[in-house]
């Protein structure tokens, strides 16, 4: 117990090792012990034995390939990966109902649950036990009384490690730490610290708060708790934004090929808004050229609903904005600036825009029960001579939508 007498904080921390690569081995046992990169264009996850030649995510395939002649290139599948992750996380679930999870990693808030009165390293190894045999994946955990520590522990430790930091040794822990493990230091802050020789978190330590705020301004309370170890922060009850992005399948001079992609994008990210009772306020568009050059546009909106024909209207505006090169290799679409839909005054919609809601309520509940690609509707019908499709959507070049 805490000496307010309040049960002490316990985060369990998950991260998939080299997930892409490690669904593709257990899937391909002949491909086990073989560098292998999944990509988009670059590498989007690589393979420990990729790794050891040098080869990141971001690392150009034709770069990979000069690397490592041998490496195996895969193209990777989405909805595969989605489903290994479900399991991973469901096992999860068995620890505790409070489970943040993310495309490879999660956090489970162990806090008050019956795995807190057993030994840690027992509780992690009995999950990784269980992962294995559900999944066939390895994966690194750490535990800490929070997310900052539970994550940083793990990344000691990997691949395939439990790392633990008890209650008490936080500030220990963070002593000799570079200050990039530490969140809300960028690489602008530590580039200006290390000017007067202040590189790890026991230098910056040192320093008076009143210092960190001329650097910091408002964030310089809660960077000065991070540096020993302690971090109140807590993630918000909705999502800042929701956004959807990919590479084409290749880079594209058709204005009417990427809009298409765009339509589809502006669809999911459109359906997870209402999914969740959000109205976006702003909507961004994000284009990466094909020399690597990314621009983004954004607007306000004003909407009562949730439309994909509306946004996506805006959408197309903005991308007309940023469109100054020839070859496009990525196109996304962010709706941020989000609101309860719950808020909104009901009897204030149209007859036009209850129309449209109604209408895409329906969509949503055939898709929801017979997967995306139910209902193929507006420019995404496009898509259906160039990209194929499965229950969960198209078949994008990029592994996964992201966020």
């Amino acid at each position: 117990m805490s000496e307010a007498g309040q049960p002490t904080r316990c985060i369990l921390y998950v991260d998939i090792d080299a997930f892409f690569p490690s669904v593709e081995q257990v899937k391909f046992p002949l491909l086990r012990g073989r560098p292998l990169i999944v990509c988009s264009g670059v590498a989007a996850s690589s393979s420990y034995e990729a790794r050891n030649y040098g080869i990141r995510p971001g690392t150009p395939i034709t770069t990979a390939m000069k690397l490592c002649p041998q490496v195996v290139v895969l193209k990777g599948h989405q909805p595969t990966y989605q489903a290994f992750a479900q399991k991973v996380f469901d096992c999860c679930r068995r620890l505790s109902p409070a489970v943040e999870a993310y495309l490879d990693e999660a956090f489970c808030d162990l806090t008050g649950t019956p795995a807190v009165r057993s030994d840690p390293h027992d509780v992690a190894s009995d999950l990784k036990t269980q992962i294995r045999r559900a999944t066939g994946l390895s994966v690194t955990i750490g535990i800490g009384s929070n997310r900052m520590v539970a994550k940083l522990v793990a990344k000691d430790v990997k691949p395939g490690g439990i790392g633990i930091v008890r209650a008490g040794e936080e500030a220990a822990f963070m002593h000799d730490r570079p200050l990039s493990d530490v969140p809300g230091i960028g690489p602008k802050a530590q580039q200006l610290l290390g000017t007067i020789n202040i590189r790890r978190v026991c230098d910056l330590r040192a320093l008076p708060l009143s210092y960190l705020e001329q650097i910091f301004g408002r964030s310089a309370p809660l960077i000065h708790e991070r540096l020993y170890g302690r971090d109140p922060w807590v993630p918000p009850a909705m999502p800042r934004s929701i956004s959807r992005e990919t590479s084409l399948p290749r880079d594209s001079i058709d204005f009417n090929e990427v809009t298409n992609v765009l339509y589809y994008l502006t669809e999911r990210a459109c359906r997870k808004c209402r999914n969740l009772r959000l109205l976006p306020r702003r909507v961004h568009v994000k284009v990466r050229y094909g020399d690597g050059v990314t621009r983004t546009a954004s607007r306000t909106i004003g909407v009562s609903s949730v439309s994909d024909r509306a946004i996506f209207a805006v959408a197309v505006d903005l991308f007309h904005r940023v469109r100054r090169r020839c070859r496009i290799h990525l196109i996304g679409i962010c709706l941020s600036q989000l609101a309860s839909a719950d808020a909104f005054q009901a009897n204030l919609l149209s007859e036009r825009h209850k129309d449209f809601s109604s209408l895409y309520r329906t969509l949503d509940e055939i898709r929801t029960r017979f997967g995306h690609s139910a209902v193929i509707a507006g420019k995404a019908i496009n898509l259906m001579t160039q990209l194929e499709r499965d229950t969960y959507g198209f078949i994008l070049r990029t592994p996964s939508l992201t966020k």
